[in-house]
């Protein structure tokens, strides 16, 4: 089985070329590009591929753009994304493939596995353009209600969001604070893999957290890069999960 990877960080396109393998020995890597420019100038009409594999955000734009500017590809296409659950709304109501990051062996022998089945399992024709508006439309901020205006607050400037005696706020990375009215399930889902939910009361953004420490044995708190007190402790349950997320 030939197989193109698409990746732009030459470590992520190593480490998925190398779980391939793994998976199946009888895969080969027949070329790996890293970017949408390379991609669209390389591209051969009658390319010998059986698979393609996907990062979605490269250096320079949507590999979207790649399936819509190369009209002669083929090939069905697993996407390897870290994107939210709001993303894989669209890829399961679009019929595409994907694998989330950080992927494993036993995701990517799934991956292969429908690939065999794939005339019932992929779409031949996707409308690329379609999928990208709604990626583009994936809510990016949240409401804060504060005395008489309303202020939208960017999910990007969210330190973390925390349940404090029944009610939810959040920190922003400047340090204000501010009540929503939202669970912290509902805002799990509306951030993503942007944000860990390290326990029932916590939900933190991956950019403000400087790292993990264990304070006892298998127990791991996180250090954050804005003043908060109270000290957030990860549940035994998430610890793999949070190690995972880490290194996204």
């Amino acid at each position: 089985m030939k197989i193109i990877i698409i990746e732009d960080e030459p470590m992520s396109a190593e480490d998925l070329a190398e779980t391939l393998k793994q998976a199946d020995p009888a895969v080969v890597i027949a070329k790996i590009l890293h970017s949408m420019e390379d991609a669209v100038a390389w591209w051969p009409v009658d390319l010998e591929a059986d698979l393609i594999f996907s990062d979605i955000q490269l250096s320079d734009g949507l590999s979207f753009d790649i399936f819509r500017q190369i009209r002669h590809i083929k090939q069905p296409v697993v996407f390897c994304t870290a994107f939210d659950a709001y993303a894989i709304d669209a890829f399961r109501h679009n019929g595409i493939d994907y694998i989330l990051k950080p992927f494993d062996t036993a995701s990517v022998r799934r991956a292969l596995d429908r690939y065999r089945q794939w005339s019932r399992h992929f779409s031949p024709v996707t409308d690329y353009g379609r999928l990208a508006e709604l990626l583009e439309q994936r809510p990016r901020s949240v409401l804060v209600y504060y005395r008489d205006k309303v202020l939208p607050i960017r999910l990007d400037d969210v330190a973390l969001f925390y349940i404090d005696s029944d009610t939810v706020r959040l920190i922003k990375n400047d340090g204000v604070a501010y009540a929503i009215d939202h669970t912290l399930d509902q805002l799990e889902k509306l951030g993503g893999r942007m944000f860990f939910r390290a326990n029932r009361q916590y939900l933190v953004n991956r950019s403000a957290v400087k790292g993990a420490f264990q304070s006892f044995p298998r127990r791991y708190e996180l250090e954050l890069s804005v003043p908060f007190d109270e000290p957030i402790v990860v549940a035994k349950t998430r610890v793999s999960a949070l190690l995972d997320w880490l290194t996204l």
